[in-house]
């Protein structure tokens, strides 16, 4: 029986090994059914000069706006391609009916000023020109046009326009829809504080340190006008240090390294910090004389300022605080309700002595507030409340490219 076992044994080993290497192959992976289409913005153009009888130029218009293209068409599955192709029809549709409407007025411009000449004017010649821009990023496709138009007078007109395409649903959309629900902001800020380099847990329990020592130091001052002066130089110092940890939320959001000492980068402009402060402070009290309420709605027409000079110091005090209230015209209330969704958190941060505070709440709350900024600086350099030197962003050598920075 042993004698047997063995060429029975043998015998089924080769049945196996045959069946298995009949087994047919698994099929290749077909890139062209994994590939991304890979989007392009190219140029649409259109130009036109008007001249007199004589020959002289009355006026010109010139118009170059974007349209999208696919590189990789021909790789994509049918499926990709028919929804690439549609993204591509939807937004040259756009551009060619702002394309018509450019060329429509400059057609009426060139009348106008044919007819000016008839009627025995001489004028300096008219013009009319549109410029656009691109930025593509991730799912987004940002256009912005820039217009300049002269149609006599002392200087001419500029414009500003912004087109925000989303290539997932295939549309044009309003930016204010990327801020339509608060928790849209607070999933961005979870996110980016799990790729912190620094920890939020340790900064945050630097930051609230330095204050309650502050805090203490200032409680045990209590001798007339010297109590007064240190309270008050408390309070500055306080905002340096808030700047600072402003600073370190922003270098999140951009995906840069921000070490501990980015906390006191505020002390490098404390001058123009300590006179916003005074000056936002004032104002705030003077608005609160006409009743509470104006002065609540004028601290939120501030929310943008430590933010702005965080991000640009060399900016002129009031410019700052000018771009604060146009980044916040119509988001006060936005800003409100993001910030009344965490009243659950801070009740449950006192109640646990700031130690749900300094391990969560805060570093959540405080990224939070840098997506918010990110939505009012993103919507206010398409809008051209702001020029890009004025927000310049992330550094030259930021990895991440994001069409909010």
């Amino acid at each position: 029986m042993k004698n047997n076992a063995f060429p029975i044994f043998l015998a089924a080993w080769l049945i196996l090994l045959a069946a298995r290497g009949f087994t047919p192959a698994p099929a290749p992976v077909q890139t062209a059914e994994t590939a991304e289409a890979v989007y392009t913005l190219e140029a649409l153009s259109e130009e036109e000069t008007f001249l007199s009888e004589g020959g002289r130029k009355l006026a010109d218009y010139s118009y170059q706006l974007l349209v999208l293209s696919v590189a990789n068409l021909e790789e994509l599955s049918p499926e990709e391609a028919e929804a690439a192709q549609r993204n591509v029809e939807t937004f040259h549709a756009k551009m060619s009916a702002l394309m018509e409407e450019l060329t429509a007025y400059g057609a009426v411009m060139g009348d106008d000023a044919a007819q000016m000449e008839r009627d025995g004017y001489t004028i300096e010649a008219y013009y009319d020109k549109a410029a656009a821009s691109g930025t593509m990023a991730g799912d987004l496709v940002s256009v912005r046009v820039d217009q300049c138009s002269y149609t006599g007078g002392a200087h001419p007109n500029r414009y500003t326009s912004s087109y925000l395409f989303d290539l997932r649903i295939g549309q044009f959309i309003d930016p204010t829809q990327l801020a339509d629900d608060p928790a849209a902001f607070q999933c961005g800020a979870a996110e980016l504080l799990r790729d912190a380099q620094v920890s939020p847990k340790a900064m945050t329990a630097l930051y609230l340190g330095l204050l309650i020592v502050l805090n203490l130091f200032s409680s045990l001052v209590d001798t007339g006008f010297f109590s007064v002066f240190i309270s008050i130089l408390v309070s500055l110092l306080g905002t340096v240090l808030a700047t600072g940890f402003a600073l370190y939320c922003m270098a999140i959001r951009r995906g840069e390294r921000a070490e501990f000492l980015t906390l006191f980068d505020g002390f490098s402009f404390v001058g123009k910090l300590i006179l916003l402060d005074i000056l936002i402070s004032l104002f705030i009290f003077l608005w609160s004389l006409l009743f509470l309420i104006p002065g609540i709605v004028r601290s939120y027409a501030y929310f943008a300022v430590p933010y702005i000079l965080a991000e640009n110091p060399d900016l002129d005090h009031n410019r700052v605080l000018q771009l604060s209230m146009d980044m916040t015209r119509g988001h006060k209330m936005d800003i409100f309700f993001t910030q009344l969704s965490f009243i659950f958190w801070f009740l449950l941060d006192a109640i646990t002595w700031n130690i749900v505070g300094v391990f969560y709440v805060r570093p959540y709350y405080n990224t939070t507030m840098a997506e918010v900024y990110r939505f009012l600086r993103f919507e206010a350099l398409q809008r051209g409340f702001a020029a890009p030197g004025e927000l310049p962003g992330a550094s030259a050598g930021s990895a991440k490219q994001d069409p909010f920075l």
